[in-house]
């Protein structure tokens, strides 16, 4: 298939996916979304950053009924932060239609949920814990759902999860159309899909990355406010040219005020920048006027720096193929460069799925009394 219009989805998605200027499918989603418009059981076993996530929503979105107000899709994951991620993704292609998504994740307000259900959603996303927990006081009712996606499921599949999976499983019809998502198939995998999946077809990408082999990899954990340990981290590393990727282009501005406020030179780049003030920002980086560059996926596209030492994930990349599109900035022309990731303790799974994916070892780094322990500080 060379385009999603091939593909026979939904044509309101098609509308979507142009406006987010994505129109040919990937390997993975050209081969899932087929399978899963036929009704299927599909195990979808892809790398992080091959369009894992795509190819269940796309498909799912297409077979639902918006004249039918019952939940007819679920969607479990193992974290908050996947869960908001996922739910992120589904405002965008649901943007003008009827079609309504809801998240119940849990940490958030469940009173603020319960309410929201009585909107009538068509798909919810949520977390194990936070979809039991509403079925079993009976807010969320499944008897109408014929979908269920199990995103991660290698990791849903952990003890602290499985009661409450089981109890989502149980919850919904054994006529329901099952899919499973994984970067790896663990026994434990097998043996649930053998359980409640009906003969499932096993779709299995690999995914290949290069990356300049002069590049450290790390990553910091933060208790606190990112942006507090972000400008420390400069401050003590103090690069000659870096990036800080942020995931959504309004935060590009404040960031930079933050940074700028503490005595950082800092500016923000973002798509929706005048061509003039884009261009003046771009010259006094390049002139070394400004040391730190804050910008979003969007407001990098297409920029090129010789002399960047280092880029700063102050927000984690949503896949691998993000990881690499910013990571393969630093370190060109054969200098070193680093890239630090600030996680919380809940982001850390994403830095061992990003380290699996790309075949990366990523070092720890802490701050002790201003100084950067635990790797070595990346020349220019």
């Amino acid at each position: 298939m060379s385009t999603f219009a091939e593909l026979a989805i939904a044509p309101f998605l098609i509308e979507a996916l142009e406006r987010l200027r994505l129109t040919e499918p990937t390997e993975v989603q050209a081969t899932t979304i087929p399978l899963v418009m036929e009704g299927k059981d599909v195990l979808i076993q892809s790398q992080t950053g091959t369009g894992k996530t795509l190819a269940f929503l796309l498909p799912v979105l297409s077979r639902l009924n918006p004249e039918e107000r019952t939940v007819q899709a679920i969607i479990a994951v193992p974290t908050r932060e996947l869960g908001m991620q996922i739910f992120a993704e589904l405002g965008k292609l649901l943007e003008g239609t009827p079609l309504i998504a809801q998240q119940l994740i849990g940490g958030a307000n469940v009173r603020h949920q319960i309410d929201r259900l009585k909107k009538k959603p068509h798909l919810v996303v949520g977390t194990p814990g936070r979809l039991a927990e509403l079925i079993n006081d009976g807010k969320l009712k499944t008897q109408a759902t014929r979908l269920l996606v199990l995103d991660e499921v290698d990791h849903l599949l952990d003890p602290t999860f499985k009661t409450d999976l089981i109890r989502v499983l149980k919850s919904v019809s054994r006529d329901r159309q099952t899919l499973f998502a994984s970067a790896t198939i663990t026994p434990d995998v097998q043996e649930v899909a053998e359980r409640w999946m009906k003969e499932p077809t096993h779709v299995h990408v690999e995914a290949s990355y290069k990356l300049p082999p002069n590049l450290q990899h790390t990553y910091m954990e933060v208790e606190g406010h990112k942006s507090d340990a972000l400008r420390k981290l400069i401050h003590a590393s103090q690069p000659k040219a870096a990036m800080v990727f942020v995931n959504s282009s309004k935060q590009t501005e404040e960031i930079a005020e933050k940074l700028s406020f503490k005595g950082l030179k800092a500016a923000a780049l973002h798509g929706g920048a005048r061509k003039q003030d884009r261009g003046a920002i771009l010259k006094a980086f390049r002139e070394g006027q400004i040391q730190v560059l804050v910008t979003s996926e969007m407001g990098a596209r297409g920029l090129d720096f010789s002399h960047l030492t280092h880029v700063f994930n102050l927000d984690l990349p949503t896949d691998a193929a993000h990881y690499l599109h910013r990571a393969g900035r630093a370190g060109r022309m054969g200098r070193e460069g680093m890239v630090v990731s600030l996680v919380t303790p809940a982001e850390r799974f994403v830095i061992e799925k990003l380290g699996k994916a790309l075949g990366l070892t990523f070092s720890p780094l802490t701050l002790k009394f201003g100084q950067v322990q635990g790797a070595q500080s990346a020349q220019a």
